[in-house]
């Protein structure tokens, strides 16, 4: 069997892998419910873990921000202030360990990659009420089975700022020339489709976001690799010369982002050339 590391199709399916695979968490927990109403929205899963203490769970299929933070606390809160309602869900669900009158509940936010703000703030909530679960999706290459893979991230005292890449710097992994000035012209040509959208520079690539993310570019020594939406999945586009740089592939950039929710400027509306061979 080969794993291959994929993109969560989106959030439905991270938090279906959740609801059907708890112990990817913590082994031994059940989960009560999904999409619970609070007076702050509907939270993702409720769980009641081995040791009878109630766990909410916020699932994200990108990067948790700091807003994540502050809408599971009050998450938490909301169960707190109604565990008795809580005691007698987990009653009905058979198996399910019994609910600890003493002991306040929890939280766990699941997400592929956590902003710098939410890691920061975290320092300051006390220990054991929130914990953050680093989310792989994991696809058999051969049978296509999708697999979910959850693991920790351990609390730092003191974070230090990321050193985050340049485009530059990231292009600079490209050893032709021409094919590296052609990765920059994707990347600006992607970003300039619309004034909303926002690049996020990660260690070894570049994530490209309006509502949500739409595009990935991964440079490699040999090649860009493009990764944008289609309808329920994101499709690997490798470009390995300049030439490979077309209509096609702008158009599949401009389907994703319609797909994440964006819209291109009136002002980028013209019909875009394909790029000359030099």
């Amino acid at each position: 069997m080969t794993l291959v590391l994929e993109h969560f199709k989106d959030e439905d399916e991270l938090k279906a892998a959740l609801s059907d695979t708890p112990e990817a968490l913590d082994e031994g927990l059940r989960i009560l419910g999904r999409e619970i109403r609070t007076d702050s929205g509907a939270m993702d899963l409720l769980g009641v873990d081995r040791n009878g203490q109630l766990v909410v769970i916020e699932a994200k299929d990108e990067e948790a921000s700091g807003a994540a933070l502050v809408q599971i606390l009050r998450y938490i809160d909301y169960v707190d202030r109604f565990k008795s309602s809580y005691k007698v869900i987990a009653q009905q669900n058979k198996g399910s360990p019994k609910i600890a009158d003493t002991t306040s509940p929890r939280g766990i936010i699941v997400a592929p990659a956590f902003a710098h703000e939410l890691r920061r703030a975290l320092r300051f909530v006390l220990p054991d009420i929130v914990d953050l679960y680093e989310a792989l999706c994991l696809e058999d290459r051969d049978t296509r089975a999708r697999h979910i893979l959850c693991r920790v991230l351990p609390r730092e005292k003191e974070l230090k700022q990321p050193d985050i890449p340049t485009s530059d710097k990231l292009f600079s992994r490209i050893e032709d020339d021409d094919l590296r000035e052609t990765a920059q012209q994707v990347y600006d040509w992607a970003k300039a489709m619309s004034g909303d959208i926002e690049a996020r520079m990660r260690p070894d690539g570049i994530g490209l976001r309006s509502k949500k993310m739409f595009a990935y570019l991964w440079p490699r020594k040999k090649s860009l690799l493009l990764e944008t939406r289609i309808q329920d999945d994101w499709e690997k586009t490798p470009i390995k010369r300049p030439e490979d740089w077309t209509n096609e592939v702008k158009n599949k950039i401009r389907s994703s982002l319609a797909l994440a929710g964006g819209a291109t400027d009136e002002a980028y509306h013209e019909p875009a050339e394909d790029v000359e061979e030099p």
